[in-house]
């Protein structure tokens, strides 16, 4: 009975999650969209003003993403036991279309963020919807962005590095002390080995 509490309090935060990434992404963008329809192309405060809006929707669309994934994961860490139990299959269910709906949401969102980042930057042409999309959208890059995005990545690099090194070392110590065992440390490992 405990487990199909705990899963429906995380299907609750999916669904509200759900409900919480239009609600805040959504007017973020308006508003950016809103700066760019009185934007004259030269004034660069305001758009600055405008990709930081741009940018945290993005953000939080991908974070919420991220964030759904993890609680639909966290939703069926049970196991099929939740399936057995009353009402199990229709959480099942939700906890599925909710984060399908999380995923649209945030498609979408990026989409419209893109778009408006394109009338900015007219050369820019990639489409969100396109496999190839951050090969073409650096590709249209002028050499300032490159050296912003070169500098970004290492930053991104060494603090991934540094937490790396930290969760190894604590899972090291967990799997000697709590006996962990070797997957927790074996996960941090590989995504230190893919930086």
């Amino acid at each position: 009975m405990g487990r199909c509490k705990i899963g429906a309090g995380r299907l609750a935060v999916l669904l509200a999650l759900a409900v919480a990434v239009p609600a805040a992404g959504v007017p973020l963008y308006r508003r950016a969209r809103a700066l760019l329809a009185g934007w004259d192309g030269e004034e660069e405060a305001l758009s600055d003003r405008i990709e930081w809006k741009l940018s945290l929707a993005l953000w939080l669309g991908g974070g919420a993403l991220i964030l759904a994934l993890f609680l639909l994961t966290a939703a069926y860490s049970g196991g099929f036991v939740m399936l057995e139990s009353p009402g199990g299959a229709g959480r099942f269910l939700l906890s599925i279309g909710a984060f399908l709906a999380v995923l649209a949401e945030t498609v979408l969102l990026q989409q419209k963020c893109v778009d408006a980042a394109k009338r900015m930057n007219p050369e820019k042409t990639a489409s969100v919807y396109d496999m190839k999309f951050q090969r073409k959208w650096v590709e249209s890059c002028d050499e300032a962005e490159k050296l912003l995005m070169g500098r970004c990545a290492f930053r991104a690099f060494r603090v991934t590095n540094g937490v790396c090194t930290a969760l190894a070392l604590m899972l090291a110590v967990a799997a000697l002390a709590l006996g962990t065992g070797i997957l927790p440390s074996l996960v941090v490992c590989l995504i230190w080995l893919v930086n």
